[in-house]
């Protein structure tokens, strides 16, 4: 039901996608890298998001200095990840390039329920728009289904409500079925988007390589490393 399976997590834990074509989110996301490290690169590769995924390794908990880009089958749409251990750290970027941009940018994440609710990692659903608009992080609308433990919490902001959502839901009695990861699946369908489906990713993809070395000693991984710490190994 989510990305292959979620052989990727934690990479794969949090996606964004960018409403612009792969190349003018490369020289966006290339500019600002400069500016804020002093130098960045580009490398383009053939291939989608299977083939160039591990371009990623080592995962870091720090800056990212490593963001692959993958092109759509819709080419409206550009993926954006990256190489932080934790799989959900492109958000700000992703809401930074939509302003800058002047681009609509998507966050989504569907993490699987912790089987030990009592020390994690804990499940979500999350569906995060922005825009070029002037709100805190330029949020057009944010939906999420959350776990603390054993408890589940549902939350929606304030923020006008998208023409596709299926309301009716957020009032279910099981907080559960307030937001499903079909409703997910529905909500970006009609953005022109499937997240979890692998034949989205064609490519061609670009790797954004700067020049950050901040990172925290003993945190730089390859993903095999990093799924056996969270115990997803098998």
């Amino acid at each position: 039901m989510t990305l292959l399976n979620d052989r990727y997590v934690p990479i794969t834990s949090g996606l964004g996608f960018l409403e612009a074509p792969l190349g003018e989110v490369a020289q966006a996301l290339e500019q600002w890298r400069v500016a804020i490290h002093g130098s960045a690169r580009q490398e383009r590769f053939p291939g989608g998001f299977e083939d160039n995924v591990l371009k990623l390794e080592p995962l870091v908990n720090g800056w990212t200095s490593r963001e692959l880009l993958v092109a759509t089958s819709n080419p409206e749409w550009t993926a954006f990840l990256n190489c932080h251990h934790q799989g959900s750290s492109q958000k700000a970027a992703v809401s930074y390039l939509a302003e800058t941009m002047g681009c609509h940018g998507l966050f989504v994440s569907s993490v699987p329920p912790s089987k030990d609710a009592s020390r994690g990692p804990w499940g979500a659903i999350q569906f995060e728009l922005y825009g070029p608009v002037g709100t805190p992080l330029n949020c057009v609308r944010a939906i999420s289904l959350s776990q603390d433990g054993a408890r589940w919490s549902f939350y929606a902001d304030d923020k006008p409500v998208l023409d596709f959502e299926e309301v009716d839901a957020y009032t279910s009695r099981k907080i559960r079925d307030r937001f499903t990861l079909d409703m997910l699946k529905r909500y970006c369908a009609a953005l022109g988007l499937h997240p979890f489906d692998p034949e989205f990713y064609p490519g061609p993809s670009i790797l954004v390589t700067n020049a950050s070395e901040m990172q925290t000693p003993g945190t730089s991984l390859t993903l095999a490393e990093v799924r056996e710490r969270m115990d997803l190994s098998n």
